[in-house]
C-alpha cells in the first residue's frame, strides 16, 4: 500500500510539472502567433503611418521557425492547441518562398548558355575590414573576388575612394569593365568619398542618380546596350541604414545586457534609430519604385535594401518583378552577417522579360554583407 501512494504522488507530481509547462508552451504559443500575426502587416502598412509592425517584420524569419517548433510541441501532446500556430503559419505560407527554398529542380550547366548575362551586387563595407581597434583595406581582395568570378556587371553598395585605394587604382584592377559610373552620396571637404559604383562590359547609353533627402544613400541607373537593339536598364541601389553600430549589437551580448545599467533607456535608442530607419526607407522605397515605373524595358534591381522580405520596403520596390532567390536559390541564405545570420536584404530583382538561370550568395570573409550572384537569360 505505501507503494501505490508513493507511485500515486510521484504521478500527480509529474502531471502537475506537465501541466506547469503546458501552461508556459501556451503562453509562448499565444505571443509567437500574435508576433507572427503582426508580421503580415509590416509589407502592406507604410511605416510613416504605423511603424510597429515593421518591427515583427524584422523578426520575422525567428518568428516562422519559433511556430513551427511550437506547431510540433503541440502536435506531439495531442493537443488541439496545436492549430493556433498552424492557421498562423498557413496565413503567410506565401512568405516562406522569400526566406527558404526548397534545394529541389536545381539546374547546373545552364549559365554556360549563350546569351546569358550575369550580375554581381555586393556592400563591399567602403573596402575596409575592422579588427578591433585596428582596420585594413580590403579593396584588392575584393576586386580580385570579383575579377574571378568574371560577372557581366558589377554593383558596389558603399564604395569607397581613398587616398590609398583610389577610383584610378580601382578602375584599372576592373579593365575588362570598361564602362562604369560612380554615384557617391556620401561627400567630406568638397570630396565625394562613398557612393554606389556600377562597372559593366556593355556600353552605357544613359545613366542618372537618386540622391535621398535627410540621407547619405541614393540610387544609381544605367541604360546598358546588351545586344545590336536590346537595353537593360539596370538600378543599383543602397536605401537607409539602420544605424545600428556595432555598440548597440554589442549590448545585445549577455555580458553587456547584464552589466549595462539603462537597460531602458538604452533598448529605447536602439528601437527610435530603427524606426526612422524604417520611414526614411520608405519614402526611399517610393522613388525607387517611381522609377522603375518610369521606364518600360527589361529591368534588373539589385542592391542592399537593408531591409528583410517581410517588409514594406521589399514589398514596394518588388511590385510585379520576380526575386531571383525565388528562382534559384537554394535553402536558406542569408545576406548579413550580424543579428544572428538571420537577414536577408540584398537583393537581385527582374522583371518579367527576363528568367533567371542561377543564383548564389556566397559567404566571403572581407564585409559585413555576402555579394548576391546571378544569371539570366531573356525570354522569347
Amino acid at each position: 500500500m505505501p507503494l501505490v501512494r508513493m507511485f500515486n504522488r510521484k504521478k500527480r507530481k509529474g502531471n502537475s510539472l506537465l501541466r506547469t509547462i503546458d501552461a508556459v508552451m501556451f503562453v509562448l504559443t499565444l505571443s509567437g502567433a500574435l508576433a507572427l500575426a503582426m508580421s503580415y502587416f509590416a509589407p502592406r502598412t507604410n511605416p510613416n503611418d504605423a511603424w510597429v509592425f515593421a518591427f515583427f517584420g524584422l523578426g520575422a524569419p525567428l518568428l516562422y521557425f519559433a511556430n513551427l517548433a511550437l506547431l510540433l510541441y503541440w502536435m506531439f501532446r495531442w493537443k488541439p492547441v496545436f492549430l493556433l500556430p498552424a492557421v498562423v503559419l498557413l496565413c503567410g505560407w506565401g512568405n516562406i518562398s522569400t526566406f527558404y527554398r526548397l534545394p529541389f529542380g536545381k539546374s547546373y550547366g545552364e549559365t554556360e548558355q549563350r546569351g546569358t548575362i550575369t550580375v554581381l551586387s555586393f556592400n563591399t563595407e567602403g573596402f575596409v575590414r575592422r579588427e578591433g581597434e585596428e582596420s585594413f583595406s580590403t579593396a584588392e581582395e575584393i576586386v580580385r573576388w570579383v575579377v574571378e568570378q568574371d560577372p557581366d556587371i558589377i554593383c558596389f553598395q558603399e564604395y569607397q575612394s581613398t587616398p590609398k585605394n583610389p577610383r584610378e587604382k580601382i578602375d584599372t584592377l576592373l579593365a575588362a569593365w570598361p564602362h562604369s559610373r560612380i554615384a557617391n552620396f556620401l561627400h567630406q571637404n568638397g570630396r565625394g568619398v562613398l557612393g554606389v559604383a556600377l562597372y559593366s562590359k556593355f556600353p552605357i547609353l544613359a545613366s542618372g542618380e537618386i540622391e535621398f533627402l535627410r540621407s547619405n544613400n541614393g540610387t544609381l541607373y544605367a541604360d546598358l546596350l546588351t545586344g545590336r537593339n536590346d537595353t537593360l536598364r539596370v538600378i543599383n541601389n543602397h536605401l537607409q541604414t539602420t544605424k545600428i553600430d556595432r555598440s548597440n549589437l554589442a549590448f545585445f551580448d549577455y555580458d553587456n545586457f547584464a552589466q549595462e545599467p539603462d537597460k531602458e533607456g538604452k533598448i529605447r535608442q536602439i528601437a527610435g534609430r530603427l524606426r526612422d530607419g524604417y520611414r526614411l526607407r520608405a519614402d526611399q522605397a517610393d522613388s525607387i519604385a517611381s522609377l522603375i515605373r518610369s521606364r518600360q524595358v527589361p529591368t534588373i534591381v539589385v542592391g542592399d535594401f537593408n531591409d528583410t522580405p517581410v517588409s514594406y520596403t521589399y514589398r514596394t520596390i518588388r511590385g510585379g518583378y520576380a526575386d531571383s532567390f525565388e528562382e534559384k536559390g537554394s535553402g536558406y541564405h542569408y545576406t548579413y552577417k550580424n543579428l544572428f545570420r538571420m537577414l536577408r536584404i540584398d537583393y537581385i530583382l527582374h522583371s518579367s522579360g527576363l528568367e533567371t538561370v542561377a543564383y548564389d550568395s556566397p559567404e566571403v570573409p572581407w564585409s559585413d554583407h555576402n555579394p548576391v550572384v546571378a544569371t539570366f537569360i531573356r525570354k522569347k
